[in-house]
């Protein structure tokens, strides 16, 4: 068992949103694609996730699960994802650690359009238009949020990605990013945000 394989061993099972990107990192790394062994539909205490649960095994007998985040056919807006559900029936499962990948914008311009971003960081501006905590209703519970990004399973997928699995003339890999998550916002206020983080140098 190689060290990356290893690595995602001791990791239990992991969530792939991005089909596209995992079939490019298996074919690369054991030219033999996943083999999809079960398809679970489960219900948690937050209703039901986003879609049922497809388990996966790589050649090395690798267990993942994979969950289409916004639904099979996409038709999930990112205010509809259930995301507690989703996480709850994960976890139910045995999974302890989740990789989720997100079409986004960058404010600075040494990172261009299709490249990959792992980020360290997050700075969160939606609360208030779901539910974001699963200690409510008398379970009071008080949580870090100070390093939000496992970097053991970062530095993981930093190796695969710059180990030739991305694809394209020109696509990069970037670490220790900065992610800005915020709702509906004016773009007025999208402006302004991008100037101060810019001359930051976020």
């Amino acid at each position: 068992m190689g060290g990356l394989e290893f690595r995602l061993w001791k990791l239990k099972g992991l969530l792939y949103y991005n089909y596209s990107f995992f079939s490019k990192f298996t074919l690369a790394k054991a030219n033999t694609p996943p083999q999809a062994v079960a398809s679970l539909n489960i219900q948690t205490p937050y209703g039901a996730p986003s879609s049922p649960l497809t388990i996966l095994k790589t050649p090395q007998n690798t267990p993942i699960a994979f969950l289409s985040r916004h639904g099979l056919h996409h038709e999930l807006n990112p205010t509809e994802v259930p995301n507690r559900a989703n996480i709850a029936a994960l976890r139910s499962i045995g999974v302890r650690s989740i990789i989720a990948f997100s079409a986004v914008g960058s404010l600075q311009e040494y990172i261009r359009p299709r490249d990959f971003v792992i980020p360290s960081q997050i700075i969160d501006r939606t609360k208030g238009i779901r539910a974001s905590t699963f200690f409510e209703g008398g379970l009071v519970g008080h949580v870090s949020f100070g390093d939000p990004f496992d970097t053991e399973l970062a530095k993981a997928v930093f190796d695969i990605g710059s180990d030739g699995v991305l694809k394209g003339e020109g696509v990069k890999m970037h670490k220790d990013g900065l992610l800005i998550c915020m709702g509906m916002v004016p773009p007025e206020t999208v402006g302004w945000n991008g100037r101060v983080l810019t001359a930051e140098g976020k």
